[in-house]
């Protein structure tokens, strides 16, 4: 019996002691193990920043090559519309020039021709008949050559002409026509004035030279 009250007494006395060591013991390692998380929150925090600072480096880097290619996109979308504007100017001065060339050059074909017809179909030289014949047949050739050419130009500058403007042209080219084939020889009756085709001929004169000229410009 002294015995059992001796081991409860040592019991009692040791009690205290071995709950401040259990305390100490208990503290220690509490902090031992917040340590621990510690230091591996920190490591997973630092590991954290290292994956979010290497994400954000690529995507900073594949935005810089993304801005890059739109860059040179932009630039080259930029030179492909310059050049088409070019080839578009270039096209139309082509094309104003021809346009100038051909109603210049009808106009420059046109000019006088007319009234040299009418002339050649009425007038009678006199003297030896057959050096008047010479003349006018040399007369005649070359008013031919000139109506050739003026119907070539005519021809080039039709695309160029209004509607109108074609008429008028047809007009004068069917009466010159005309003209030169009513009379082949100088033997052979003048015209007169009073000719419905020598009055269609002359009433186009003002009509062609106010027209033309303005198609010209236009």
């Amino acid at each position: 019996m002294s015995q059992i009250v001796s081991f409860l007494d040592d019991l009692a006395r040791a009690t205290p002691l071995f709950l401040v060591l259990a305390s100490f013991i208990g503290y220690y390692y509490r902090e031992k193990l917040k340590q621990v998380l510690s230091r591996s929150m920190l490591s997973e925090i630092e590991t954290l920043k290292k994956d979010l600072n290497k994400e954000l480096a690529e995507h900073s880097a594949q935005l810089q090559r993304d801005i890059e290619t739109y860059k040179v996109s932009l630039i080259a979308e930029a030179e492909r519309v310059k050049a088409t504007q070019d080839v578009k100017k270039s096209l139309a001065l082509r094309m104003a020039e021809r346009k100038f060339n051909a109603l210049f050059g009808l106009l420059d074909a046109h000019t006088g021709f007319d009234t040299s017809v009418i002339v050649h179909a009425e007038t009678t030289l006199a003297g030896d008949a057959a050096l008047v014949e010479s003349a006018f047949m040399d007369n005649q050739s070359k008013l031919m050559e000139q109506f050739g050419q003026y119907s070539a130009a005519a021809s080039t500058a039709n695309a160029f002409l209004s509607i109108d403007n074609r008429r008028l042209v047809l007009t004068v080219r069917d009466s010159a026509l005309r003209l030169l084939s009513s009379r082949m020889t100088h033997a052979e009756p003048a015209a007169v004035i009073f000719n419905p085709v020598v009055q269609m001929a002359a009433s186009k004169q003002p009509v062609y030279y106010a027209r033309l000229p303005a198609a010209c410009q236009g």
